[in-house]
């Protein structure tokens, strides 16, 4: 997805997104071409205007699309189901693994 706007990104959603991948700031820095302190600085939401090849950029690298840094709800249960296997696609065995252990504890935990 190309991006258009930048108006409505969730800043923090880089930071979840990099630490998922297990990166720090220095790794999403040198895939993106980008230095640290920029990275630092849009994952805290201190850039308020950024740059639309900048983004596109964090997204490559992070190899996610756009559509998952923004303040954009999906639309009805497929769409969420549809995000949620998109994503957890894109972890790695490990990554995986804990996704489900995760998800099996808390099936396991009676609903308030």
């Amino acid at each position: 997805m190309a991006i258009q706007t930048t108006s409505k990104f969730d800043w923090n959603k880089i930071h979840v997104a990099r630490e998922a991948k297990q990166w720090t700031l220095t790794e999403l820095a040198k895939r993106s071409g980008l230095s640290v302190p920029t990275i630092w600085s849009y994952e805290h939401g201190k850039i308020t205007h950024p740059k639309v090849e900048t983004m596109q950029a964090i997204c490559t690298a992070l190899g996610i699309d756009a559509a998952d840094i923004t303040n954009a709800q999906p639309k009805g249960a497929a769409a969420s189901l549809e995000t949620i296997t998109r994503l957890f696609n894109q972890l790695d065995s490990e990554g995986r693994r804990v996704v489900v252990d995760l998800a099996k504890s808390l099936l396991g935990k009676p609903r308030k």
